[in-house]
């Protein structure tokens, strides 16, 4: 972080304050669930249909049982649910050495908050030396998506088909990374809890 940014604000929206990034537990489920099943997140998110909730468990699953960088981590802005949240995951193909999801819940939307919470989960990402590259996609028509890939200075990888239609996929390197200016993130919990 820069000498003059200050965590948890989200530049370019200088009155919007969050509080904080926080790993899932297994006690978030139903806030994640509610959140993930909400039409215009699972529009794009899960080709339109709802994500069952034995799929949201394994997300869960999946990080608190992981190992670095992989996890998920909430959006916790003051209130009981949740503004959204970021997750790395394993990528299957080798393409990359990690996949970035990003969620927002549509009344946070414009806030800039995707495209922090992402810079948050990259930067951790690339604490670590086993991850060289992160991958992210969208379908075409996700234009909102596809906008916070190019902010994140992710560069095109290819064009893909998902079932709901065409997609692109981005990817950036840790050089790439390192060679990128700073950006405001928003802090996680137990950075947080480490410099009270």
């Amino acid at each position: 972080m820069l000498p003059h940014e200050e965590p948890g604000r989200v530049y370019g929206e200088p009155s919007i304050m969050v509080r904080s990034l926080h790993a899932v537990a297994r006690s978030d489920l139903q806030r994640l669930f509610e959140l993930l099943t909400i039409p215009d997140v699972y529009e794009y998110l899960s080709d339109g249909v709802p994500p069952d909730e034995e799929i949201v468990e394994r997300w869960i699953a999946t990080s608190v049982d992981g190992s670095p960088p992989f996890g998920l981590w909430l959006l916790e802005d003051g209130g009981d649910g949740i503004g959204g949240c970021a997750r790395l995951s394993e990528v299957e193909d080798g393409a990359a050495s990690a996949e970035l999801t990003y969620v927002v819940h549509p009344s946070r939307w414009g806030m800039g908050l995707a495209t922090a919470m992402s810079f948050s989960v990259i930067s951790r990402a690339f604490d670590h030396e086993g991850c060289e590259s992160i991958l992210a996609g969208a379908d075409v028509a996700n234009t909102r998506s596809v906008a916070v890939m190019k902010r994140l200075g992710m560069r095109p990888l290819r064009e893909v088909e998902y079932p709901a239609g065409p997609g692109v996929e981005y990817v950036m390197t840790r050089a790439e990374w390192a060679a990128m200016p700073r950006h405001a993130v928003i802090p996680f919990a137990d950075e947080r809890a480490a410099g009270a």
